[in-house]
């Protein structure tokens, strides 16, 4: 099993690592600052043929775990609250028939509350987390280690050039403390 701090990168293929070669060079040709670290974007030609059967083993786990939650969303009626009112405000009213009842009751609310606590207590049992706090927790959720890496590797891949600021007192008192 890889290190958790070893880059996605170290398991790249022969041709990408050559790629990041060749970029390396141009940037020393071209003067770019050392102080700024340049990732380029990984092809998909240059990934080896395990990391892509990796990728697609995840991106069936994520795919499996979110489609029915998504479907349910879609299809829970709802949702589409917004766009009812929109047609009450457009003059819709007796053409679509909305004055029949009250669409909104006491059961409706008391539905609502009671699904929002529930949410708010079970939801990181239904959806994935954040694969940062995933990691930091140890809270895996039928993911090795090596499928997170693979993950947290292709989000900082995307990144491109970010780097993460520094937490500083005063970030904290304004985020967090306030």
């Amino acid at each position: 099993m890889p290190s958790p701090t070893k880059h996605p990168e170290s398991r790249l293929s022969a041709a990408a690592k050559a790629c990041a070669k060749k970029c390396q060079v141009l940037d020393d040709e071209l003067g770019m600052e050392k102080t700024i670290t340049h990732r380029r974007r990984i092809y998909k030609e240059a990934i080896s043929p395990e990391h892509k059967k990796e990728e697609e083993k995840v991106l069936r786990k994520v795919d499996h775990g979110l489609i029915p939650i998504l479907g349910f969303l879609h299809s829970h009626p709802d949702l589409d609250r917004i766009n009812l009112s929109k047609a009450r405000v457009a003059g819709m009213n007796k053409d679509m028939c909305f004055d029949i009842w009250n669409r909104y009751s006491f059961a409706s609310l008391v539905v609502e509350i009671a699904a929002t606590i529930e949410i708010a207590i079970g939801g990181h049992f239904l959806v994935i987390g954040f694969l940062d706090t995933m990691l930091a927790s140890n809270n895996m959720q039928g993911f090795t280690q090596r499928e997170l890496e693979n993950m947290l590797g292709h989000i900082d891949l995307d990144r491109c050039d970010s780097e993460p600021d520094k937490l500083t007192w005063a970030k904290f008192r304004t985020h967090v403390a306030a």
